[in-house]
């Protein structure tokens, strides 16, 4: 958009050096953005006006000097959890997988679904408030099923 303001934010490099950054674009004042949306809407009708909004947070964001790049198999402290859907068309459930062997203390919960979203089950639901919470962990190899279908029939 011509004449809009950007703020440049740093976000997180790929190995191996610390001081690459890559950086990001984004209007950096709230109102700008019904017209980047209605510009995304005409190039991508079916989501372009979502993802545009989707952003809008990063107008307050602060801009962040440095982003921890890794190693990412060190142990933490606390287990950290990680929850995959086995049909996610944008992280694929192998993916999942291979990022709790190299997360050096992590748990795979499984949601036997589709979609890019845990949300529409009441069983991940439920492993999330447990573990942030009370830092339980459900048992190694715990699945749960979806309990609506991302695109249900009307």
């Amino acid at each position: 958009m011509a004449g809009s303001v950007t703020r440049t934010r740093t976000t997180a490099t790929t190995r191996p050096s610390r001081s690459t950054a890559r950086t990001r674009r984004c209007p950096a004042t709230p109102a700008l953005y019904p017209a980047f949306a209605a510009a995304f809407e005409k190039a991508h009708p079916t989501f372009g006006r979502a993802e545009a909004f989707s952003e809008v947070g990063c107008a307050n964001w602060p801009i962040i000097k440095e982003a921890y790049d890794g190693p990412w198999n060190r142990r933490t402290a606390q287990t950290v959890l990680v929850v995959n859907p086995t049909f996610d068309p944008a992280t694929r459930y192998d993916f999942a997988v291979r990022m709790t062997r190299q997360l050096g203390n992590a748990r795979l919960l499984t949601l036997d679904g589709f979609g890019h979203t845990s949300r529409y089950s009441a069983c991940v639901t439920g492993w999330y408030t447990r573990y942030l919470i009370n830092g339980e962990l459900p048992p190694a190899g715990t699945r749960c099923s979806q309990d609506v279908a991302p695109f249900p029939a009307v």
